[in-house]
């Protein structure tokens, strides 16, 4: 973890040509809130075995690390220059992906936010589409005109009655155009490029994805969902032994199968599977959308039985894996929550059975 974290910090110094100048603090923490990472004065992430909203621990510390640098010296931005910077940095919101091709695939979709709307009401625009729109906007600003010119432009913005105002004024001073004018370039730039499919499912899925995460949550754990969050000071918790707010993860049988599906919809997108990723998907919306009937779906149905015969056998699924009548379940056990083994199961005669 040490390393991970250290190796981030090294990318997103270098990337953006200057050095953290104090110590930084990372708390983590086995709760999943939000979509894994917050930063404050210090940094606080999401390390659980049974991680339902996908992204890698590097991508977060680059992302937090970012905002963490942006704070040192280049004073206040519009958000979705905050935001937009965090994910560019990083490369990627919760993964490495290329910015051109996933932002035309959004445009094909008809699924773009106007910036002046994305601006002034950036955290409750779509999420995933968001913060994508702010990392591809600067990935184009950089690459039409040049780094130093952007880091110029870090330092120009100056207070507005709005955030789309402040966010205007910035790029007349630095590129003497309009905040209308560098869309319209920007839109018409993207719209020239050739359409890739891949990408365009990619982002499809991953939209899906993360809303069907947070409607989980929303149903099944709604103090982790990410607008509605609430968590004490983390420093002050500690010093005063009030943590169980950060240590709370939910752990029935149906949080298991969820989250289990979740993650296997996940797995499937990061190996670019989407027709499983979709499967998944539907199953877990089916759940939600009979309010917790697992009979609702077939896929949904066999991963509450696996689970319940994990946990009946003393094991805690933390992945499920299913093919036709086989299942590999990863878990742990509460005497040794740090192993992790393999159960396979099989289905006889309708019944899923232990190997």
């Amino acid at each position: 973890i040490k390393a991970t974290a250290d190796n981030a910090m090294r990318y997103v110094e270098n990337k953006l040509g200057r050095q953290q100048q104090s110590r930084i603090v990372f708390n983590l923490i086995d709760r999943l809130l939000g979509h894994g990472g917050f930063a404050s004065d210090t940094i606080t992430i999401t390390y659980i075995d049974r991680d339902y909203a996908g992204g890698g621990m590097e991508n977060v510390f680059r992302h937090e690390a970012a905002h963490v640098l942006d704070r040192q010296g280049w004073g206040e931005h519009p958000t979705l220059i905050t935001e937009g910077l965090a994910t560019y940095v990083a490369g990627g919101h919760f993964k490495e992906e290329p910015f051109e091709p996933r932002m035309a695939g959004v445009l094909a979709l008809e699924q773009s936010i106007p910036l002046t709307e994305l601006a002034d009401n950036f955290y409750p625009s779509q999420h995933e589409i968001g913060y994508l729109e702010g990392a591809a906007f600067i990935d184009y600003l950089v690459a039409a005109y040049g780094w130093e010119r952007f880091v110029i432009l870090l330092g120009a913005f100056q207070p507005a009655n709005t955030q789309s105002a402040m966010l205007d004024g910035g790029l007349r001073l630095v590129y003497e155009k309009s905040l209308a004018e560098m869309e319209a370039e920007w839109l018409a730039y993207l719209r020239a490029r050739p359409v890739d499919l891949r990408w365009q499912t990619d982002i499809a899925d991953t939209v899906i994805f993360y809303d069907t995460v947070r409607r989980y949550q929303q149903a099944y754990d709604p103090s982790a969902h990410f607008l509605n969050a609430w968590i004490p000071d983390i420093q002050r918790a500690v010093s005063e032994n009030i943590t169980a707010d950060y240590n709370r993860h939910p752990s029935t049988l149906e949080n298991i199968a969820l989250e289990t599906m979740l993650i296997e919809a996940d797995r499937a997108l990061e190996a670019g599977d989407y027709a499983a990723t979709e499967r998944h998907l539907a199953a877990v919306n089916a759940v939600l959308d009979a309010e917790g009937n697992f009979a609702a779906d077939l896929l949904a149905t066999d991963y509450l039985a696996l689970a319940a015969s994990a946990l009946e056998a003393g094991y805690e699924p933390q992945h499920i894996q299913l093919d036709s009548d086989a299942a590999t379940v990863i878990a742990s056990r509460a005497e040794q929550p740090t192993v992790l083994v393999e159960l396979r199961l099989t289905r006889v005669n309708g019944v899923w059975r232990m190997n």
